[in-house]
């Protein structure tokens, strides 16, 4: 969609400035597509089409800020909201985590919610880390009882930049573990 929009504006400039497409002045280009809150660099905006607002989504299927360890199976459920589409689930007994980096353009106090889906097969225990400015928390998520929506976990400062992870292990796990998304929302 990007790609369209930016293809679509570059047309339409080539048309009114009656000159190939190739030839169309690039700065104004991007100065129009910024203008249309046009995402031109990552550096803009880290996390992709999840920054909304003041709220920042980290999500599993987001290579670039998810790293796992250990046996993750990707599972679908196309029934349900956009954060539990995909997910990973983990069934072994063999040490696995996953690890969700944050990036966040502004320094602040942040409620910090995760999303999983509600399985009965779940665990009750889920060790989940939460390393933000100054310190870390370690809280035990019960995924069998919450799920299908966002699940508030604490508020927490984190500083601006690549400062702040999430981390969910299988360690001692009575059930399947999920990973799906986490939400950062700034508190004014």
């Amino acid at each position: 969609m990007i790609a369209g929009h930016a293809a679509g504006v570059a047309a339409a400039m080539a048309v009114k400035n009656r000159v190939p497409v190739q030839k169309v002045d690039i700065d104004r280009l991007q100065a129009r597509l910024l203008q249309q809150e046009q995402i031109l660099s990552m550096e803009e905006n880290p996390n992709g089409f999840f920054q909304q607002g003041n709220s920042v989504i980290v999500d599993d299927d987001m290579s670039r800020f998810v790293e796992k360890w250990g046996n993750w199976t990707l599972s679908e459920d196309p029934q349900v909201a956009r954060h539990q589409i995909t997910y990973y689930i983990n069934t072994d007994k063999e040490p696995a985590k996953i690890t969700y980096q944050l990036h966040l353009t502004r320094a602040g106090q942040y409620k910090v919610y995760g999303w999983w889906a509600k399985d009965a097969r779940a665990a009750t225990n889920v060790p989940v880390m939460i390393e933000y400015s100054g310190g870390a928390k370690s809280i035990t998520a019960n995924q069998k009882q919450t799920g299908d929506g966002w699940i508030l976990l604490g508020t927490f400062p984190f500083e601006a930049g690549q400062k702040g992870k999430i981390t969910l292990t299988n360690e001692g796990a009575n059930g399947i573990v999920e990973a799906d998304a986490f939400k950062f929302e700034l508190l004014k």
